[in-house]
């Protein structure tokens, strides 16, 4: 094993102990998210799990047309979702 993998993974297993320990501090009834770049709703896809386990209610945006039609696959059977294929900017322009 590599040390960029070897640092890939503790780096991937805290920030995943991390989230785990911020979603069971706020999680109740009223929870509610939006995640902005869903992809397909699983790559490096931390919330994949908590929403199939808790089934909060959410938006999940993407923009990629692709992503955006295999995210929605992944979640066909959901019913708490929204989905939305914009992109989000900052309405900055170039010349």
């Amino acid at each position: 094993m590599t040390i960029y993998s070897k640092i890939k993974r503790v780096f991937t297993k805290r920030k995943s102990n991390l989230f785990d320990i911020a979603i069971k501090k706020i999680n109740h009834e009223d929870f509610k998210f939006i995640q902005i770049g869903a992809c397909d709703g699983r790559f490096s896809d931390l919330i994949y799990k908590y929403i199939k386990k808790y089934r909060r209610e959410g938006v999940r945006v993407e923009p990629v047309p692709y992503y955006f039609e295999q995210l929605k696959e992944t979640y066909k059977a959901s019913t708490n979702l929204i989905f939305v294929n914009k992109a989000i900017s900052n309405g900055f322009k170039r010349d």
